[in-house]
């Protein structure tokens, strides 16, 4: 099991991937740093943004529509994207690369905490290449954590229509 772990240094605070396994020798976890993710950026919601919904950001009026015309990828990517736009990143200029997963600021990474979340490589990648495996309420439990785990909040109608592309 991996989860990211804040550490502050000289005020400032960055964001590592940490794997935990327990040892059943000693009865103990123990937690190995597996690799940096970049600096941690707290956005604000930016004033009006708060009721700008993502089809109205999008310009969708028929979301079946949306869901039927757009990829996996391509979902992610705008919710990413509305995300990312929904937010004053306090000066920092986020580039976002759906490629290859990466979210940076002058070329240096960044992790973006929103909305419960963290928003970085590791978590992005984790959205772009969730399998389905398993029962369905399972599957739709683990989509769920990937999302919230990357601080996405998504619509219902949308989670819907990605969870039934991710059981094809």
């Amino acid at each position: 099991m991996s989860f990211i772990r804040t550490k502050n240094i000289k005020g400032n605070e960055y964001a590592y991937l940490i794997k935990n396994r327990w040892l059943k020798t000693r009865k103990q976890s123990k937690q190995k740093v597996i690799g940096y993710l970049g600096r941690v950026i707290k956005p604000v919601l930016k004033e009006g943004m708060k009721d700008i919904s993502f089809f109205d950001f999008y310009n969708i009026y028929e979301p079946e529509d949306y869901l039927e015309e757009s990829g996996k990828e391509k979902i992610v990517e705008d919710l990413l994207g509305y995300e990312l736009a929904r937010h004053d990143s306090n000066g920092y200029k986020i580039n976002f690369d759906y490629g290859d997963c990466s979210l940076t600021n002058e070329k240096r990474k960044v992790v973006v905490k929103i909305n419960d979340g963290f928003m970085c490589s590791h978590t992005i990648k984790a959205l772009k290449d969730f399998s389905a495996q398993g029962e369905e309420e399972e599957v739709g439990l683990e989509l769920a954590k990937a999302f919230v785990n990357a601080g996405i909040d998504v619509p219902k109608d949308i989670f819907i229509g990605y969870f039934l592309k991710c059981m094809d």
